[in-house]
């Protein structure tokens, strides 16, 4: 008697799935993709595709008495599921891989080159303009860092905030400012304020309010700051020694450890193209 049509296709997707599945779980497992629920629905539905094979095979249910066809059945389900669990144990997401993961710095960070560290906070050499409540704004920086900044973690993270220390010759901390974080042009304009020449960067800032950062990637940008002030005088004149720290979407609160900053130009921050010549005293000064 010619099995009904249900039946036909129930064993030809059954068949797929034994055969499909674990090859799609296997490039899961080797792209380093471990989401759980996919991996345990997946041995579940190929655990049931082999129960309804083997159940289906002539021989279980052929002859003999109702002890024998138990038997037989409990037979070939138990080899079912003990290969469905071998395979099991050979594609899963590894645990150890993600153990180490969990052990290693959530980001690493670098700093270079830093074109600018002022001693004091009286310096006209780098300028930020932007529209402020006064219209177009002019803002001296005290610090410029070029920040290269890896994602360790396993997952896409937004950096939801970030502030950066630079330490004193008496061993404290002073955190620095920042007028704005996006929508500003930078300036360079060395010991004459009427005549700098605007500069064409990445900002980091512009990087990190726009996206988030992938897992693995490495993100760089040039970041801008000013002393607060009034500057304690007890701090002692400023080191060339930072940390940063960060806040991200994950909840993560992480601070480098000191970063010194290079001797010489790495060549990881590029070069600074100078564009039009403008006079920052048009505009309203920010102190």
């Amino acid at each position: 008697m010619p099995k009904p049509t249900w039946e036909i296709f129930v064993g030809i997707l059954c068949a797929v799935i034994v055969f499909v599945v674990p090859i799609v779980l296997y490039l899961m497992e080797k792209a380093g993709i471990n989401i759980i629920w996919i991996v345990v629905v997946g041995w579940i539905s190929i655990a049931v595709a082999c129960l309804y094979l083997v159940l289906n095979i002539p021989w279980v249910w052929k002859d003999g008495n109702i002890g024998i066809q138990v038997w037989r059945a409990c037979f070939v389900s138990a080899a079912a599921l003990l290969a469905a669990g071998y395979g099991a144990t050979k594609i899963w997401p590894h645990t150890e891989q993600a153990a180490v993961s969990a052990t290693k710095e959530p980001y690493e960070l670098e700093l270079g080159p830093i074109l600018f560290a002022t001693q004091s906070h009286n310096t006209e050499e780098f300028w930020i303009r932007y529209q402020g409540p006064h219209g177009n704004t002019a803002s001296r920086c005290d610090v410029v860092l070029y920040i290269s900044l890896k994602n360790n973690q396993s997952v896409p993270v937004n950096i939801q905030s970030y502030s950066v220390g630079q330490k004193t010759e008496t061993g404290q901390w002073v955190w620095l400012g920042q007028r704005v974080t996006h929508d500003f042009q930078v300036y360079f304009a060395g010991n004459d304020i009427h005549h700098s020449r605007r500069l064409e960067l990445i900002s980091f800032d512009n990087i990190v309010n726009a996206r988030a950062i992938a897992p693995g990637e490495t993100i760089k940008g040039w970041a801008f700051f000013v002393y607060r002030i009034p500057i304690p005088n007890d701090v002692g004149p400023f080191l060339p020694i930072f940390r940063v720290a960060f806040i991200d979407s994950t909840g993560t609160n992480w601070t480098s450890p000191e970063l010194t900053r290079p001797t010489k130009n790495t060549g990881s921050g590029g070069v600074f193209s100078p564009k039009e010549e403008y006079d920052l005293t048009k505009d309203y000064y920010e102190h």
